[in-house]
């Protein structure tokens, strides 16, 4: 299947960043590593089909 090796490394990605964001020491830490699991997650779970899926403002 096409993209299977990078949808995998998306997914562990998030997770992992999730899971760091538990161990995080400070609130910077915790929310850095918060918001680069979601930006992982959120390429696995949309990937764009089309350039016509962007928006820009």
């Amino acid at each position: 299947m096409n993209g299977t090796r990078r949808t995998r490394l998306q997914r562990i990605t998030s997770l992992d960043a999730h899971r760091a964001a538990k161990e995080a020491t400070t609130e910077a830490a915790r929310l850095a590593a918060r918001a680069a699991g979601d930006a992982a997650s959120a390429a696995y779970l949309h990937p764009i089909a089309e350039v016509t899926q962007v928006v820009t403002s």
